[in-house]
């Protein structure tokens, strides 16, 4: 079988991991981007000494596996000196690298990633025994593209009530954590909280939130907040004077050209959310041309207007069905629901085939969802579109969509797609680059890829990253001499100079 020299040098996982890149090195060990070999996952290794706090930390992600926010451990094994962990991947950015960069974070939404990390808090310090972070800072939490939250490292954590060794980070650890012999306390957590929220502050040059972080940092542990819940009812109470101060914005606004006794949201039924409201609402739900989802903002501002609003009511039960499909009592509801609007926009289309495409196996009594993900697509894959986002996710919903169907005996829909590549105007190199990831979806499902690997390099006979590829492949299905004929194919028609055309060519002892 073809390897390579990037392989996890660990024996425990027996190569089912190679390596992509280191990305972190300290105190408490190493953390590397790994692929497993046979699905083309990403997840993050993270190797650490075999003593009292690796053990630990691999027993808290355990502990946690239910709780969202915090990134799900796979398998853990350890030898004489080392713990290996593999865990979910988080894509983002850290808190502290979003705020480094200048990014135009507003208080609403630093408010609502607050609320969101309090409950991933809440859920540590609610499990049997309660689990203390001990290591809330910026690095730590990551907000990843979609706008979920996520607590990403319990190296140094502590069960509640254990005497500690004087560990945390200055500048956001209590005092007393700093000292040792001091016992874990959820109070040690709220302390750090509040310096994050000064950190945020200080950077963006906000005003407000003085009381929440005052008393969040109060020198004496007794006179902070008791626990995250009652933090968390003072985040919501910033959150509705944020909202007042819009309100009242938009109340002079209107005034001013409109006349105070006109002011009124005409477009609305009584009750209803108002249109600029729901507007922002979308906004965050399926993203724009500047933006893209945001689904704890969206969630909030879902909730504010929970049961007034039919097409809020939609909008919460779709979001569910894709974060929280525990909560959904009837999919059939939300088989109609999907399909409520026969003609949505590009970025509602997107939305709307990700919930089909996600899931299908609570949909497809009703139909086939991912046929309707791909009428959906169809719509929008000629559209001009600004961002380079909005167009690799319209590509990768339809590569999804075309490989579900062609696990259900329909493969033509994926045949197209390699045909769209093959025919763009361009260079070998981008045709291949897109061609490239219908063969490795289907190779992923055991399928003969070799007609396919035939085809490009039909038209495109001096890509060597194919003829290369394509080696790879036969390799790993132990086709050895039909890998030596593409080899030397692809040495007739290029150099065949690069990296990976000469590991493969030590492997077939040419």
């Amino acid at each position: 079988m073809y390897s390579d020299q990037s392989t996890v040098e660990t024996e425990i996982f027996q190569g089912k991991y190679q390596k992509i890149r280191e990305l972190k090195t300290g105190g408490m060990g190493k953390v590397f981007l790994v692929e497993e070999r046979r699905k083309k996952k990403r997840y993050i290794m993270k190797i650490v000494p075999a003593d009292k706090k690796g053990l630990r930390e691999a027993e808290y992600l355990e502990k946690a596996e239910n709780l969202s926010g915090i990134p799900k451990i796979m398998q853990w094994e350890k030898n004489e000196h080392e713990i290996f962990m593999v865990m979910e991947y988080v894509r983002g950015n850290s808190l502290k690298e979003l705020v480094s960069k200048k990014k135009r974070i507003g208080r609403r939404k630093l408010i609502r990633w607050g609320l969101a990390l309090c409950e991933i808090l809440q859920g540590l310090h609610q499990m049997e025994p309660p689990v203390i972070c001990m290591d809330l800072k910026p690095e730590h939490v990551r907000i990843t593209p979609a706008g979920k939250v996520y607590l990403i490292d319990l190296g140094i954590s502590a069960y509640e009530g254990e005497e500690l060794e004087g560990y945390g980070t200055k500048g956001f650890a209590a005092p007393e954590q700093r000292k040792k012999g001091s016992r874990a306390d959820v109070r040690l957590d709220i302390f750090s909280f509040g310096k994050i929220l000064d950190f945020c502050k200080k950077r963006m040059r906000w005003k407000g939130m003085e009381t929440v972080i005052r008393q969040c940092t109060r020198k004496r542990q007794k006179d902070r907040y008791p626990s995250m819940a009652v933090l968390k009812q003072a985040l919501k109470r910033e959150r509705r004077r944020e909202t007042l101060k819009i309100t009242a914005a938009l109340i002079i606004i209107f005034g001013l050209s409109a006349g105070i006794g006109r002011l009124s949201f005409s477009e609305n039924a009584p009750g209803a959310m108002p249109v600029d409201a729901k507007r922002e609402m979308q906004k965050y739900l399926f993203g724009d041309e500047r933006n893209r989802p945001d689904y704890i903002m969206a969630e909030q501002c879902i909730t504010e207007w929970q049961g007034k609003d039919s097409e809020i009511s939609r909008y919460e039960r779709l979001l569910d069905a894709m974060e929280n499909p525990g909560k959904i009592q009837s999919w059939e509801v939300i088989w109609q629901d999907l399909r409520k609007n026969p003609a949505p926009g590009l970025y509602e289309t997107c939305f709307l085939s990700q919930v089909y495409l996600t899931r299908q196996k609570q949909l497809a009594s009703f139909g086939k969802p991912a046929w309707q993900a791909w009428k959906l697509l169809e719509r929008q894959k000629d559209r001009e579109v600004s961002g380079i986002y909005w167009k690799r996710r319209i590509e990768d919903e339809r590569l999804q969509a075309a490989g579900n169907l062609a696990l259900q005996g329909e493969e033509e829909f994926l045949r197209e797609i390699a045909g769209e590549y093959l025919q763009k105007t361009g260079t070998q190199e981008e045709a291949w680059s897109g061609y490239r990831r219908v063969v490795m979806f289907l190779e992923r499902e055991g399928r003969d890829m070799s007609s396919y690997y035939e085809n490009f390099l039909q038209k495109f006979p001096c890509c060597e990253e194919a003829y290369v590829e394509y080696g790879i492949y036969l390799c790993r299905l132990g086709r050895w001499k039909e890998a030596q004929t593409i080899y030397r194919r692809g040495k007739n028609k290029t150099s065949m100079a690069g990296e990976k055309a000469g590991e493969l060519k030590e492997k077939l002892g040419i």
